[in-house]
């Protein structure tokens, strides 16, 4: 890659990111529509929120790509033929394939609480709890989420659709709108079917079988139990992601911690009734209040660098992250400046090809064996790294869109420096490790427990099971 497509794509990032924001703006308005006409439970654009996001960003990012990357791009993805020139598609993410024996006994209820997708209960020390969910919850198979008004939604939502590809200079607006229509199919339905169970218990709201589950037990009054992801509270997040899908689409929230940030493009689409805390058990593990965390030299030290993972086809916006083949090119010069580095790998991702060696163990597991962790972009490694005792340097690439006052947090915690991707980036990265090491520097992380842990350091995970099914 040159120079020069690089900035350009570093400035398009920024173009998208708004493109993206208004896109979740304009669906935000049409899923009022919908809701005062149907209710907001039952409202296909809250349903497909997620979906529709992936699709007209995707298109939107994609069609401007610099490379094109390999592998499927399964609906509601898009590759950059299909962003340029949208054609027919036959086969679509979720779609029901057969259920397992083992989920097949899984659905056998021995108490009246349903079970969706991706409940995050713990790896290393939550084994008995996780097989109590597993025996005593009725695992729930592909389902379709209830319509009312079925028709009437279907031709809000395929107006909104034609509005959207003309708004944003979409080729072949008939050919998505029938690939839109048989979705729909596939994932909603006009009949009403009794939920079986008395409650029922989510991950995140990102996934669309445990959306449509959860509006099905919501339009019958019964309680959604929904989890968070991540390991710290999910309002840190100022992204409309997390308003859409972690932060909503249940009557119960199970946060992390106990302080929250304030709500902008992450107000939920659908609130809560309640919110209920949990402490996160990698992090309770991991943490040790540290008021004088102090810098090491970088280059003898054994330094552990955590980016994020490899987007291919699977990009999507608002700030999820650069074009593969870009964040590449900025990676190979941070590598290059810093010695006896080793790159965690992403379990999601392909692996870096950085020639320098790559750490596949669970981060958790291997923390300790680094003396200094770099970032370039806040996820879930990141928040089990700056919970840690162990000095960090966070370039601040501009990916994410964090909440102003847990960036204040961070930029105690670490040696946190913006990096302007339109400038020369061997120099820049080279001045923040100069400066990282300089007399005097240190860093806490006092200020971030109660982001991640219960004031009474309880798990907080059995009583609200406890309390949705008996609510």
């Amino acid at each position: 890659m040159f120079q020069d497509q690089f900035i350009a794509a570093s400035r398009r990032y920024i173009e998208i990111n708004a493109a993206s924001i208004q896109i979740y703006e304009y669906f935000r308005k049409i899923f009022n529509n919908v809701a005062d006409d149907c209710g907001p439970y039952g409202n296909v654009v809250g349903i497909l929120f997620h979906d529709l996001m992936i699709h007209f960003t995707g298109i939107v990012i994609q069609r401007e790509s610099i490379n094109e990357y390999s592998g499927d791009a399964c609906f509601p993805y898009v590759s950059r033929d299909y962003a340029i020139n949208p054609f027919p598609v036959n086969d679509f993410v979720g779609r029901s394939r057969g259920v397992p024996l083992r989920q097949r006994l899984r659905q056998i209820p021995v108490v009246p609480l349903a079970a969706g997708e991706a409940i995050p209960l713990g790896r290393v020390d939550a084994t008995l709890l996780r097989k109590c969910f597993s025996f005593f919850t009725a695992y729930q198979s592909f389902d379709r989420a209830y319509l009312p008004r079925y028709h009437l939604q279907s031709d809000m939502l395929s107006n909104a659709i034609l509005e959207c590809s003309k708004e944003y200079n979409i080729t072949n607006p008939d050919v998505l709108l029938k690939n839109w229509k048989r979705y729909i199919e596939i994932h909603a339905t006009a009949n009403q079917a009794r939920t079986k169970s008395k409650a029922l218990v989510v991950g995140t709201r990102a996934v669309l079988q445990n959306r449509k589950l959860a509006a099905n037990y919501l339009m019958q009054d019964k309680p959604v139990l929904g989890f968070t992801h991540g390991e710290i509270t999910n309002t840190v997040f100022n992204e409309p992601l997390f308003g859409y899908a972690d932060l909503g689409m249940c009557s119960i929230l199970l946060d992390y911690g106990e302080t929250k940030d304030g709500y902008e493009f992450n107000k939920p689409l659908i609130k809560p009734h309640k919110i209920v805390r949990r402490s996160s058990r990698v992090i309770k593990r991991l943490y040790r209040a540290n008021a004088d965390i102090s810098a090491v030299e970088v280059h003898s030290c054994r330094s552990l660098y955590i980016p994020t993972m490899y987007s291919g086809n699977s990009h999507y916006g608002p700030f999820r992250g650069l074009e593969d083949d870009v964040y590449k090119y900025w990676q190979e010069h941070l590598v290059s400046s810093i010695k006896n580095l080793t790159i965690k790998g992403h379990p999601k991702s392909i692996k870096p090809d950085l020639g320098v060696r790559v750490e596949d163990g669970w981060l958790e597991d291997c923390i300790g064996k680094y003396d200094l962790l770099i970032l370039d972009y806040y996820s879930t490694a990141a928040s089990i790294a700056v919970f840690s005792d162990k000095p960090v340097i966070f370039f601040d690439i501009g990916l994410r869109n964090m909440g102003s006052r847990y960036t204040e947090l961070l930029r105690k915690r670490c040696h946190y420096r913006s990096i302007d991707l339109c400038e020369a980036l061997s120099s820049q990265v080279n001045d923040v490790l100069d400066s990282f090491v300089e007399e005097g520097n240190s860093w806490s992380n006092l200020g971030l427990r109660d982001y991640a842990i219960r004031a009474d350091n309880s798990d907080g995970v059995w009583p609200a099971l406890v309390s949705t099914l008996f609510n």
